[in-house]
């Protein structure tokens, strides 16, 4: 599970795919809002992180999750859904070279 926000509002991403949205409700407690259901196998996650709109999702190679058609493209605000892939779960790694482009 890894949770992430953007300006306004926080979610948590469940490794089985279940997106949800953390709400504050009147009487000043939290709730949790289903968003939608992304994918529909398991997936261990790595981390998300929001780039102009669209999801990038961050986790462990999975042949399954590459050849899975159910898989959502894009949900609610986020325009489109990236599901990136990284070999080894055991490596250190970061994810910002797979969506950040360099300059120069």
């Amino acid at each position: 599970m890894t949770s992430f926000k953007d300006e306004v509002n926080t979610y948590i991403l469940q490794s089985c795919g279940h997106l949800w949205k953390i709400v504050q409700s009147a009487a000043d407690s939290v709730d949790f809002e289903f968003v939608e259901k992304l994918r529909h196998i398991d997936w261990p996650l790595h981390g998300v992180v929001i780039v102009m709109n669209e999801l990038y999702i961050f986790g462990v190679r999975s042949p399954k999750l590459e050849n899975n058609v159910k898989s959502k493209r894009s949900v609610q605000r986020f325009n489109k859904i990236y599901h990136i892939y990284y070999s080894n779960s055991t490596e250190k790694s970061t994810f910002v070279p797979f969506i950040l482009k360099r300059k120069g």
